[in-house]
């Protein structure tokens, strides 16, 4: 029984051998995709409560004054990146920007060229939004 189940494993390994080239060359002519980035389409898709956290979690996560997001409104795409201006309860106010991979970039409104009298920060920061 057991030359029977070692004879049965040798023609197995040898069949695996078959065609193996042919298997090799196609692997290494193959070029690998890029994988898609989603992250837009997940965050886009976020109900406006959701939203407001992902938003006040990209703020916070890089230490800028919000102590929670009130509101948020989409913004115009900052150049071709999905943005968000984000309404935090004491006041200030935040464009946050998806960029690919997931990385969110928080900036003031004056960075951009748009006035708001509330804000008085100044600083651009990088944080991964929902840890993707």
């Amino acid at each position: 029984m057991k030359h029977a189940i070692l004879a049965s494993g040798l023609i197995l390994l040898g069949l695996a051998g078959c065609n193996s080239s042919d298997q090799q060359q196609t692997a290494a002519t193959a070029i690998p995709s890029k994988p898609k980035d989603d992250t837009a389409t997940k965050v886009t898709a976020l109900n406006p409560k959701e939203l407001n956290v992902v938003l006040y979690r990209a703020i916070s996560d890089v230490g800028l004054n919000c102590q929670s997001v009130a509101s948020s409104a989409e913004h115009k795409p900052v150049q071709g990146y999905p943005a968000w201006t984000a309404h935090c309860e004491g006041g200030e106010n935040w464009v946050v920007i998806l960029q690919s991979g997931g990385v969110m970039q928080v900036m003031a409104p004056q960075q951009l060229g748009e006035s708001d009298d509330e804000t008085g920060a100044n600083e651009t920061t990088m944080t991964n939004a929902l840890g993707l």
